[in-house]
């Protein structure tokens, strides 16, 4: 089977949070480790800010369905207000503190589901206004752009519009609107009757809301869950059973290789998932085969422990598809939690298959889990902290010769510690041009 390309190709981000300035390049599969606080949670949150910005969801959820709770009056009523809100406010999302023009700029490099390069970069930054206003919103996007290569392309600057093709409609004969608190590539994905040549904005925005992000609580996945509106693993994994009960019906040699993995990280174990026969909830048996018996034991989904209900949870996170395939980036957030070493070694052999279908992206405190020949050096990203500033970048030369000889493997180089960033990595200065250049 041939690879599918990774999404995203390059993320340049600039005074997001703890990210001063950061520029990586991505492949199919990324290893992020550091120490807590050197700021692998914010690399992710950045990209996962870009998908609820953007998403077509109801605007007061945001990409998981999670209730943003606001202040009425004081959010402007979009995806991007409630984003922002949900972390804080604008003030708490820069890396900068200070009173007045002050912003953050996340640009993407990716390959569009064609196989075609382009990039998506915006800039947010505070409202002056609302030092004098009081009902005005605390923010302002500055600027944004999207381009694909041979394809079309936009340039908001301020309130000007620039593009081709230049309007968002065939039939607009005036001046695009620009809403400085939404994002224009939204507006383009979501408007009726898009033109044929605005349909790649949609493609986009379209691979961008399928970035799936992850940090599974086994306490909510014990629980009964109601059909889920997408395919999708939600964050927590509170819609478990009802994905794995649609894989089932839909992908059954998914299905079934996600219950082999499992068989392999907890012996004889396999799961039966099905719906309540009093509602249309979704639940999950599972049976064991123990030496000896004839007939499994079974078990139900509550009374399994943390480690088996994450392990399931990781397993359906890399492996899941909807009807229109697999997420274009899957995130998870230290999939080894509560996993014995053994079984960390079999998500490491999913991982490797879930990349040849979706970008893989983990947070990872793991020796174990890194403990293996199979891990490149171009697939770690190390993470530091410099007096509170992080610092992203490919592992220093040293750490990588080591590698290459094999003298020591990644994780034994995580036990450690010998797992930094180069020096190259503290020298990145993210400047305005190259955030926004085609």
């Amino acid at each position: 089977m041939t690879a599918t390309p990774p999404f995203l190709t390059r993320v340049r981000i600039k005074g997001y949070k703890s990210i001063t300035a950061c520029d990586i390049k991505l492949g199919s599969l990324a290893f992020l480790v550091g120490p807590n606080g050197s700021g692998k949670s914010n690399f992710i949150d950045a990209l996962r800010f870009v998908a609820d910005a953007l998403t077509d969801s109801p605007n007061r959820v945001d990409s998981d369905n999670n209730v943003v709770h606001v202040t009425p009056g004081k959010v402007p009523d979009t995806p991007l207000g409630y984003a922002l809100e949900g972390r804080g406010g604008i003030r708490m999302v820069h890396q900068q503190m200070g009173p007045l023009g002050f912003s953050f700029v996340i640009r993407v490099d990716f390959l569009d589901p064609h196989g075609s390069p382009g990039h998506y970069s915006l800039q947010i930054g505070a409202n002056e206004t609302a030092q004098v206003r009081q009902d005005a919103p605390q923010f302002v996007v500055e600027r944004e752009e999207c381009a694909i290569a041979d394809g079309p392309f936009f340039s908001i600057d301020d309130t000007t519009l620039d593009g081709y093709p230049p309007r968002p409609f065939q039939s607009d004969t005036s001046s695009p609107c620009v809403d400085r608190a939404q994002l224009y590539l939204r507006q383009l994905a979501l408007a009726d009757n898009v033109p044929p040549a605005h349909r790649p904005f949609r493609n986009v925005h379209d691979a961008f809301l399928r970035m799936r992000f992850y940090a599974l609580a086994p306490e909510v996945m014990r629980k009964v869950a109601t059909p889920a509106e997408s395919g999708f693993l939600r964050q927590d994994g509170v819609n478990v059973w009802d994905v794995l009960r649609g894989l089932r019906s839909r992908s059954p040699s998914t299905f079934d290789r996600i219950e082999e993995y499992l068989g392999h990280a907890v012996p004889g174990l396999s799961i039966e998932p099905f719906v309540l026969s009093s509602s249309d909830a979704a639940y999950a048996e599972f049976h064991q085969q123990i030496p000896g018996r004839s007939r499994p034991s079974k078990h139900a989904a509550r009374s399994m422990s943390d480690g088996t209900l994450r392990a399931v949870g990781i397993l359906t996170a890399l492996l899941q598809e909807d009807k229109d395939g697999p997420p274009s980036v899957v995130a998870i957030e230290e999939p080894e939690i509560a996993l014995h070493p053994g079984a960390v070694g079999v998500l490491l052999s999913a991982m490797h298959d879930a990349r040849e279908r979706t970008q893989v992206l983990v947070t990872t405190h793991s020796p174990d889990l890194l403990h293996s020949d199979e891990v490149r050096a171009d697939e770690l990203l190390a993470f530091s902290a410099d007096s509170g500033a992080t610092v992203i970048g490919q592992v220093d030369e040293g750490s990588r010769k080591i590698l290459s000889d094999r003298l020591f493997s990644p994780g034994e180089l995580l036990r450690l510690r010998q797992l930094e960033p180069s020096d190259l990595a503290r020298d990145v200065d993210c400047d305005e041009t190259s955030l926004f250049e085609r």
